[in-house]
């Protein structure tokens, strides 16, 4: 069964042997241009964490990036491939949006895991995790299973990725490199062995010194994998008090601890010193804790300033070198190590450099006019952030006692110190102002999905009082009293949608013989089409979630678009001819995903702005594919 250890959700994008950048960018695409279809509650995240989380494109201002969503969504691809890998909140919502989308293979795999007795909780969206690891051997064994089932109908590298959302579990391993798997492997070859151990004869001389040294060099290599095991459990557990007693101030400076663990620890690394820099930091945190919040007056607020540099590049110093063991180097504080620096979080150039840092003013700062009359701060530099500095006031006559030292070079420090306190003081501002400024999107978002909801209603309302004032739709929702084949369905909706529903099916058409085994179900798919799809395209009813609607109806599911290879090379089923106007049928509603046409069906559409009819073109099992 899958194992317990949860996993980050965006680690499923760096596992190339199952997500490659080319299938990574392909997940981003479909999302973008299903974004219109999607459920309200999925486009609402996706925008959210969208403006949150992914760079704006050209044309939108910072935090604004989902507004590019929908006829736009191109510009967001190349973005979003390259943030969703690094992002848990935006691989969280793409990868949701991405099982939205494909809803009839989800439905499949939900089927097919439950009925081998397994569970489908599907990741821990809120937590955006992975709920834990599913044995390579066995995920491979369900993913043969599946396509044994449905004959290759889905893509499989759908299917395998589905496999993983729907069961909520990551691969344990996946390594295409190798044949049989390492365990297999080893247990032939220890088998292999005793097995010649038990023919070599008794008076044979490796008994007496080869096999007792090889014997004490397992025994220690035991007991050396032990001890690493132990060590790395002490390594997790430390790295997870820090995340439980330090959170805000790891992200404070933009630290992501998530893949921290002592498993990816080289074996070339120190074990004492990976604990050692554990102990380390949790201990600078704790000191640097006091030094973080403001203090209450100017003089109190520069020492502090002083001692929080400090404290800062030390503790900078400590993550560089646990972001070094990650990376299978040997890391210490201290040392130089570009590669691993790389990957760490920046220090603000004002503070990892501030002997050469612009900021500071050099020339002798001139005496104060007179006691009374304080010298004032030189203004900061603005952030580059929508929040303006405010100005600053001027400090008391002892503050300017204090910074008004003739002492070369420390003036200029003080100076700086106070610059960068002024400057922490902004960015926290700017956090809580962003924070705000979220909630008040997501609230704003809550506030437009309802008012879309009572607006549909509304309109549902006014629909139905005016179908039954004029008779039109009368008795829409009495299912017709025998409806015993397709064929009846189709010939009631006929006489009853005379002005909504233009039936012209294809020569691919089956209506007459079709064996499907609920007639009732088709009538009420067709009643749909007659009353809410008309409706909504004729703008008198809002309906914000078509496949959510038509399930509500009958149970079936919709789906708005097709695939321009697939149209193109069957165009007998995706096309049909009304008066000489060719009709495109990618618009489609069905039930069922097997081969199996007693249990299968597809009622495709389109819609003639002219005529303000739904062209039927297509009713059968399903339109041909290239799996078909």
């Amino acid at each position: 069964m899958p194992d317990t250890t949860a996993v980050p959700i965006n680690a499923i994008f760096l596992l190339d042997s199952l997500v490659s950048p080319e299938r990574r960018d392909a997940i981003v695409n479909r999302v973008l241009n299903e974004f219109p279809n999607l459920p309200v509650a999925a486009k609402n995240t996706l925008r959210s964490v969208v403006n949150d989380e992914v760079p704006p494109p050209g044309g939108f201002r910072r935090g604004q990036a989902g507004r590019a969503l929908g006829s736009s969504g191109f510009l967001l691809q190349e973005p979003v491939s390259q943030t969703v890998a690094t992002s848990r909140a935006l691989a969280s919502a793409v990868l949701h949006s991405w099982s939205e989308s494909h809803s009839q293979l989800k439905e499949a795999v939900e089927r097919h895991l439950t009925g081998r007795g397994l569970t489908t909780p599907g990741p821990n969206l809120q937590e955006k995790m992975f709920r834990g690891c599913w044995p390579v051997d066995q995920w491979e064994v369900e993913r043969e299973a599946f396509t044994q089932t449905y004959n290759d109908e889905f893509d499989q590298d759908d299917v395998a990725l589905m496999m993983c959302y729907v069961s909520g579990n990551f691969p344990e391993t996946l390594d295409t490199d190798t044949d049989d798997g390492a365990a297999g492997s080893l247990n032939e070859a220890l088998s292999a062995s005793l097995s010649r151990l038990r023919e070599l004869p008794a008076s044979a001389p490796e008994w007496e010194r080869l096999i007792p040294d090889f014997i004490a060099s397992v025994s220690r290599l035991v007991e050396e994998k032990a001890a690493q095991l132990r060590w790395t459990e002490e390594f997790d557990t430390a790295i997870g008090d820090i995340r439980e007693t330090c959170g805000e101030l790891l992200a404070f400076f933009e630290c992501d601890t998530d893949l921290w663990s002592g498993a990816r620890v080289s074996d070339e690394a120190n074990s004492s010193a990976a604990l050692k820099l554990a102990a380390t930091l949790k201990a600078q945190l704790a000191e640097y804790q006091p030094a973080h919040e403001r203090a209450p007056s100017i003089r109190e607020e520069m020492e502090r300033g002083k001692r929080r540099a400090e404290l800062q590049l030390s503790i900078m110093e400590t993550l560089v070198a646990i972001t070094a063991l990650m990376a299978g180097e040997a890391g210490e504080p201290g040392t130089n190590q570009p590669s691993a620096k790389s990957e760490a979080p920046a220090l603000p150039a004002e503070e990892a450099k501030p002997a050469a840092s612009a900021e500071i003013d050099h020339t002798p700062a001139p005496a104060p006019p007179s006691p009374a009359a304080p010298r004032s701060l030189p203004d900061p530099q603005p952030l580059d952030s929508p929040v303006s500095p405010p100005p600053v006031a001027s400090v008391s006559p002892t503050a300017t006692a204090v910074m008004s030292k003739d002492d070369g070079h420390s003036d200029d420090l003080d100076k700086l110190v106070a610059l960068q306190t002024e400057n922490t003081g902004l960015r926290d501002n700017e956090q809580a102002l962003r924070s705000e400024n979220r909630d008040l999107r997501e609230e704003v978002e809550t506030l437009k999905s309802e008012l879309y909801s009572s607006q549909e209603r509304e309109d549902s309302w006014r629909l139905a009082y005016r179908s039954a004032m004029d008779g039109s739709l009368e008795d829409a929702g009495v299912p017709p009293p025998l409806v015993g084949s397709v064929l009846d369905a189709v010939e009631m909706a006929k006489g009853r949608f005379r002005q909504e529903l233009l039936f012209a099916p294809n020569s691919e058409s089956s209506i007459e013989d079709n064996p499907f085994t609920d007639p009732l179900r088709v009538w009420e798919a067709l009643q749909w089409l007659g009353t809410t799809y008309y409706a909504s395209r004729m703008g008198r009813l809002r309906v914000t979630d078509f496949d959510q609607s038509v399930k509500e109806a009958c149970g079936w599911w919709y789906k708005g678009d097709q695939g321009e290879t697939t149209v193109s090379r069957y165009e007998k089923s995706y096309t049909t001819r009304v008066d000489g106007k060719r009709y495109t049928l990618v618009e489609h509603i069905g039930k069922g995903t097997t081969f199996d046409a007693r249990y299968t069906i597809r009622i495709a559409f389109d819609w003639d702005r002219d005529k303000r009819q739904v062209i039927v073109g297509y009713i059968g099992r399903h339109q041909q594919t290239d799996a078909s």
